[in-house]
């Protein structure tokens, strides 16, 4: 989750950096945290399955959605709502049984 985090801070710093007049430190910043996600990312496969783990990257959808209507002023529509909403129940099934599965296949 924080890698998702990490991705999703660095794309919208991202955004607002191409309307800044001096985008340079905010580019940087993004940079620096695209690769804490990365590093993040790396442990949690040393340690999880690509399986589980590569699907729940996907809440930085939901992390995206958020931070663009709170931070950026963007229009929810439905079908933003009910394709969040998915993705969120998708990462639940994968948490509940997922989880499940790995410890009946060890």
């Amino acid at each position: 989750m924080v890698s998702a985090a990490s991705l999703c801070a660095t794309q919208l710093i991202w955004k607002i950096a191409t309307q800044s007049t001096t985008p340079i430190p905010l580019y940087i910043l993004g940079f620096f945290l695209f690769g804490l996600g990365g590093i993040f990312m790396i442990l949690a496969f040393k340690f999880g399955k690509l399986s589980i783990l590569q699907p729940m990257n996907s809440f930085n959808c939901v992390i995206a959605v958020v931070l663009g209507v709170m931070i950026l002023g963007e229009q929810l529509s439905v079908e933003k709502v009910v394709g969040t909403l998915f993705i969120c129940v998708g990462i639940l099934i994968l948490i509940i049984f997922g989880s499940k599965e790995s410890r009946v296949g060890s």
